[in-house]
């Protein structure tokens, strides 16, 4: 399982530095670069919404991953303060992949953040 997240964290790292993103260096900068993803995209969604390029339903199922995606962040922060690091990783990881999901979904009506 560590495995698992050590592969998806180098990937991510490996996406991040092909775009020219500079990476988290930290779980505590990861965790605020993926808090700072979800504001963005839900406010990319809402604006999508105002000018009719999203339909409400498909904006609804947006911020429902929106709100999974700090779900998973704010479990991260629950597990780091209590000293759990490696399980804070892999909620951090959970996370990314739901903001990558939603980030694609966008893309796919044309909103982008």
């Amino acid at each position: 399982m560590r495995k698992f997240f050590a592969m998806m964290a180098l990937a991510i790292i490996a996406a991040c530095a092909q775009v020219g993103v500079v990476a988290p260096q930290s779980l505590d900068e990861g965790l605020a670069y993926a808090q700072g993803q979800v504001s963005a995209l839900e406010q990319s969604a809402a604006v999508a919404v105002s000018s009719g390029q999203l339909k409400p339903a498909v904006a609804q199922q947006a911020l429902a991953l929106g709100d999974q995606a700090t779900a998973a962040i704010s479990a991260a922060r629950a597990a780091e303060a209590g000293g759990d690091t490696s399980t804070a990783q892999g909620k951090l990881a959970i996370a990314t992949s739901i903001l990558n999901q939603l980030a694609a979904m966008l893309a796919a009506q044309g909103v982008h953040k």
